[in-house]
């Protein structure tokens, strides 16, 4: 562990008791698409000690422009990306649990899925799922770190058991009031799904190792027009969803 790690403790943010904590952390990624798969690969790489990869979708062509973890020989057997991501990851760290869950988020297995983890990482491309993972986490004081990305635009965000919810952000407690494009109609650079990731993982070893530089606002992005924005959200006491918990 020594050797591997060496790099990440000797920065001063991490040092060897905060590579301790990432090693007894357990982290649930939801959906293993663009987002979900490079969250998965920078966090395995991390030594964080414990992934659960959550996602019913078998490996396509079109998936290998953004998603790093596949490649064309999966795409050519069509096998789940679950356990594509599986192989990869145990080959790039051998020593961290690995679960792997063919099949998508519902409010069926969300219980199961989502009740034993110290965070979730939202690697999905849908506000159903998000929603579904917002309702986990208020349901089991579990924090979640909220991305998307769409054409040449990024966003993300912390939702924590003590701040605003996925409801305060949007307004609504129906999924189906959200209308969003999707990359299959417009597209999206695979350089701001690896960024949104990138964001989403640092601030996931932020919270597993306790650090109290957190970001605590939305922060969305423009990586073609160069434009980046950093929007408080605090929490709504009239919430159509956490508002609820406190009347």
């Amino acid at each position: 562990m020594k050797e591997r790690y060496s790099r990440q403790e000797l920065f001063k943010g991490i040092g060897k008791e905060g590579q301790l904590k990432l090693l007894h952390s357990k982290a649930a990624i939801v959906g293993m698409g663009a987002l979900g798969s490079s969250n998965a690969n920078y966090l395995a790489r991390a030594g964080v000690g414990y992934l659960r990869l959550i996602d019913g979708d078998n490996v396509e062509l079109c998936n290998i422009q953004r998603q790093m973890l596949y490649d064309e020989q999966d795409a050519g057997l069509g096998i789940k990306k679950v356990e594509a991501a599986y192989e990869k990851l145990k080959a790039a760290n051998s020593d961290i649990g690995i679960d792997i869950v063919a099949e998508h988020l519902s409010e069926k297995n969300y219980r199961e899925l989502l009740s034993d983890v110290d965070i979730v990482l939202d690697g999905s491309d849908n506000f159903a799922a998000r929603y579904i993972i917002n309702k986990a986490c208020l349901k089991f004081d579990i924090p979640w770190i909220y991305g998307g990305a769409i054409e040449g635009e990024g966003i993300t965000m912390n939702f924590l058991p003590e701040g605003a919810c996925l409801g305060c952000l949007t307004g609504t407690e129906n999924h189906e009031a959200l209308h969003t494009a999707v990359c299959a109609e417009v597209g999206v650079l695979n350089t701001v799904t690896a960024t949104v990731a990138a964001l989403q993982s640092t601030e996931a070893i932020k919270i597993m190792t306790g650090a109290s530089c957190k970001r605590s606002s939305l922060l969305k992005f423009d990586m073609w027009d160069n434009s980046f924005k950093s929007i408080e959200i605090l929490k709504d006491k009239n919430c159509p969803i956490c508002g609820k918990r406190t009347k």
